[in-house]
């Protein structure tokens, strides 16, 4: 893993408050309906089962974050249960576009609560990726609109530099 303090950017939606209680929103909300579905006394041990099953899938569910240094994009999907956590790293030499697609923002969160598992595409933005080697990649992403587009200015301005160099005029 690499130290937070290195980065020039990042985004935070793990630690934020607002995505713990949204998820224990939809935890309520669907482990409530469970319990009020009708099931014979033998059969009541399913109800147990289904509980600790959404429990558990809410719980561990990576949350995305944006993480960028001088040289390299970070797609951080850090879960509770550090086995679940995945960082791609994408390097932005070989980056030759991004741009993004989408409408989500801090201000659409509550919508994001009928999106409990990513149904709902109104809730996320796209980010896309070309690479010199003529690959794309697009990731959907619960990241805030605003946040993404000051990514996309920061690695504007990192690529400028890079060209701007001395050792590139010569």
């Amino acid at each position: 893993m690499t130290n937070r303090s290195i980065y020039l950017f990042k985004t935070d939606y793990f630690h934020r408050d607002w995505t713990w209680v949204k998820r224990g929103l939809i935890m309520m909300v669907l482990n409530m309906g469970i319990l009020a579905l009708p099931m014979e006394s033998p059969y009541g041990y399913w109800k147990v089962i289904l509980i600790l099953l959404i429990t558990t899938f809410l719980l561990l569910r990576p949350v995305d974050d944006l993480a960028l240094d001088r040289d390299t994009l970070y797609h951080i999907r850090k879960s509770v249960f550090s086995r679940f956590t995945r960082i791609d790293r994408y390097d932005l030499d070989r980056l030759q576009s991004l741009r993004v697609r989408g409408v989500h923002s801090d201000k659409w969160e509550i919508v994001g609560l009928l999106d409990g598992v990513g149904a709902n595409r109104a809730t996320f933005n796209s980010l896309e990726m070309s690479f010199n080697d003529g690959i794309s990649r697009s990731l959907e992403l619960a990241v805030g609109r605003d946040q993404i587009d000051q990514i996309i200015r920061l690695v504007d301005d990192l690529k400028g530099e890079k060209v701007k160099s001395p050792m590139s005029t010569m």
